[in-house]
């Protein structure tokens, strides 16, 4: 299937590894021109040089004024695809502990939204993906802060489509149950620490919960949002896509 995005400038958050890097890969396969961004710059390049024509751009996407210096240095794209790695934990009665998950998740997220979406809007085109979290739609001690500051962000998008659908520019989340990647392993690790059991039982009890029996691979979320980022997808905006192995069988999403 043409996609209908060769040629389309896309920008890819936490690029240098895991979902964001899957996402890359999949844009440059569909012909897009492509710019990765992370913070370690030695590892981005590793990641960059797996992609043809790629560029990359070191960047700390939590520091303060970071969108601008992007848009200056990078220009308008087509594509931008947010990817929050950060997974806060702490107490959710702490104001401190909230304070700052809310800084490092939705709020630098819109921002980052906001310095390349007048483009977007100007040139009658564009496409945002948020890379996001099923846990947006589960509490639990395990993913509270982390769900909770990513559904600020799912909600914050959901509104943000609606303003700028008459643009021609589309806003939607993915949101991933778990991914076979390091950050599930430094997850599993953190969890076998807290509940005192060992990594395996952790890791055996979470792939139980999956009516497929599998953890997703990196490279089916990246399809899904090359997918979301296409021609084809030009209908759907203000939507969060759940690609979790069947795990939250909500019937209204």
């Amino acid at each position: 299937m043409d996609l209908g995005i060769a040629g389309r400038r896309a920008l890819v958050c936490g690029a240098s590894a895991g979902i964001g890097l899957a996402c890359a890969k999949v844009l440059a396969e569909e012909g897009c021109k492509v710019v990765m961004v992370a913070r370690d710059a030695a590892r981005l390049d590793a990641a960059v040089a797996q992609i043809p024509g790629a560029r990359g751009v070191a960047a700390d996407l939590g520091a303060e004024g970071v969108e601008a210096r992007l848009l200056a240095e990078v220009g308008p794209v087509d594509i931008l695809v947010t990817n929050p790695g950060v997974s806060p934990a702490g107490s959710l009665t702490d104001a401190a502990t909230v304070m700052a998950a809310t800084e490092a998740v939705p709020a630098r997220t819109m921002a980052l939204i906001g310095a390349f979406l007048p483009g977007m809007r100007e040139g009658g085109w564009g496409r945002v993906v948020n890379i996001t979290s099923s846990g947006v739609f589960a509490s639990g001690p395990a993913l509270g802060l982390s769900g909770a500051v990513r559904a600020a962000l799912t909600h914050m998008a959901a509104s943000l489509a609606q303003e700028v659908a008459p643009d021609g520019v589309t806003v939607n989340c993915i949101a991933p149950g778990p991914v076979d990647t390091a950050g599930l392993q430094h997850f599993v690790e953190r969890r076998a620490r807290e509940t005192g059991q060992t990594i395996e039982e952790v890791r055996a009890a979470r792939l139980a919960s999956l009516p497929t029996g599998r953890f997703s691979e990196p490279d089916e979320v990246g399809a899904l949002c090359a997918f979301l980022a296409s021609g084809r997808a030009a209908n759907i905006t203000g939507r969060t896509v759940l690609a979790d192995g069947g795990a939250n069988a909500f019937p209204f999403l």
